[in-house]
């Protein structure tokens, strides 16, 4: 869902689409650039409106990399999250979140206040497998800059994220070492991809 579909847009009817999940349920995406998040969405739309703080700062900036327009993408974010939580609809945050204030704190505070269940997808993807994946993008971040996202990712437990207040802790990408090695020769197979 593009940035433009609700800027100065009502909440909507409930009647005008189907619910994604049977409650109102967010997942918050946490891993450090090129662990896999944006996949994971893409793969798992059943569980809601994928949120993307990237795909927000390409459409108000130049680009996904373009830091400069954080703050409007933000909002944006946020303001959809509201909105969907209003009508009542599932949702899929998708950003770094490595840094518990303001990161994950805001999404478990917006939806604490409808009182919707907040769940976590806590990304476990090799360092390497991040560089690489980095490495490849048109865009990248400075490497020094995801070495320090990926340690604050590693950190985190699924005791850490419980006691925060996240409902449930999944964990995703925990490719097979086999997968990983292919993945960096060059010869990742379909089911190579998919593992990592």
């Amino acid at each position: 869902m593009a940035p433009q579909d609700h800027v100065n847009s009502e909440p909507p009817d409930k009647t005008l689409e189907a619910e994604a999940a049977t409650e109102s349920v967010i997942w918050v995406l946490i891993g450090p650039p090129g662990a896999g998040k944006s996949t994971w969405a893409k793969a798992n739309r059943d569980r809601g409106t994928w949120l993307s703080l990237d795909t927000a700062r390409a459409f108000f900036g130049s680009g996904e990399s373009d830091q400069s327009v954080t703050p409007a993408a933000v909002k944006y974010v946020t303001s959809e999250l509201n909105w969907r939580l209003w009508a009542g609809f599932g949702a899929v945050v998708d950003c770094t979140n490595a840094a518990y204030d303001p990161d994950r704190a805001q999404w478990l505070r917006i939806t604490g206040e409808y009182g919707a269940q907040t769940r976590a997808v806590l990304f476990r993807t090799s360092l390497l497998v991040c560089l690489w994946r980095n490495w490849r993008r048109e865009r990248t971040v400075p490497p020094r800059v995801l070495v320090r996202m990926w340690w604050q990712v590693r950190r985190l437990t699924r005791r850490r994220l419980l006691a925060e207040g996240f409902g449930q802790v999944e964990v995703a990408g925990q490719g097979l070492v086999r997968g990983r090695i292919a993945a960096l020769s060059g010869r990742t197979s379909s089911r190579g991809l998919s593992a990592l």
